[in-house]
């Protein structure tokens, strides 16, 4: 039970680190989906056993909630411009 509600901590914990990366990256999925495999896909790779294999997943999450934190400290004045929905005719009417 304690590994389910961590986990549920974790993906409430997280959400605000991907949405910040997605402003930062351009509007892109690229940089939250790079977190999102580290922190789901890292973990699988690691075998612990003995007293520590119990705990291991608790740690995991705690520092998988704690270290994408940082990236709040990244000011938001680097995101990049987004691209202008509006296009500039005047370019394609070279023709006419």
């Amino acid at each position: 039970m304690p590994i389910a509600l961590t986990a549920v901590a974790l993906a409430v914990l997280l959400s605000l680190p991907l949405a910040h990366l997605f402003e930062l990256g351009g509007h892109t999925m690229c940089a939250p989906a790079l977190l999102h495999f580290v922190v789901q896909g890292s973990v699988e790779v690691v075998v612990i056993s003995g007293d520590a294999a119990s705990l291991f997943p608790l740690l995991w999450m705690a520092v998988s909630a704690l270290v994408p934190q940082l990236v709040l400290l990244i000011p938001r004045d680097h995101v990049p411009p987004l691209v202008n929905a509006e296009v500039d005719s005047s370019r394609w009417d070279r023709g006419r």
